[in-house]
């Protein structure tokens, strides 16, 4: 997919402040990212991947693609990464990625609902651990 020899994070910094997201497989990574949050390659390789979802543009890199040494020793003692964190995608629609999720085999740490403040969210977990929230506002 890629044009020149920019890598995955360089493209995704053309928009700014953006997230890189350390996963152990990235075949693994790209099946959630695509059947589930419906998300777009931008452009990807072995070792990362530029992915966009509306307005917003994260990496995925391999823990072997990581050219810091102590940060690939980092991620590798982590049971369950990104915790207490949650990566909200505005706009996808929660009970579709909840089926999708159910579907391919992914966690549903908790199924679409209504909140108080009046939008809907399902909350899913990749395999990688990180907590993904499809949120549509009503």
């Amino acid at each position: 997919m890629q044009q020149s020899n920019r890598t995955a994070q360089d493209v995704c910094a053309d928009a700014g402040t953006t997230l890189r997201l350390h996963v152990r497989e990235m075949d693994r990574a790209l099946a959630f990212q695509r059947e589930v949050l419906g998300a777009e390659t931008i452009t990807s390789d072995s070792r990362s991947a530029c992915m966009r979802f509306g307005a917003a543009r994260w990496t995925l890199v391999t823990d072997a693609g990581s050219e810091l040494p102590v940060l690939r020793e980092l991620v590798g003692l982590v049971v369950r990464r990104g915790a207490g964190a949650e990566i909200v995608l505005e706009g996808l629609d929660p009970d579709r990625a909840e089926a999708a999720a159910r579907t391919a085999g992914f966690g549903v740490l908790s199924a679409a609902r209504d909140t108080v403040g009046g939008a809907r969210e399902a909350h899913l977990v990749d395999h990688d651990g990180y907590v993904w929230v499809a949120r549509r506002r009503a």
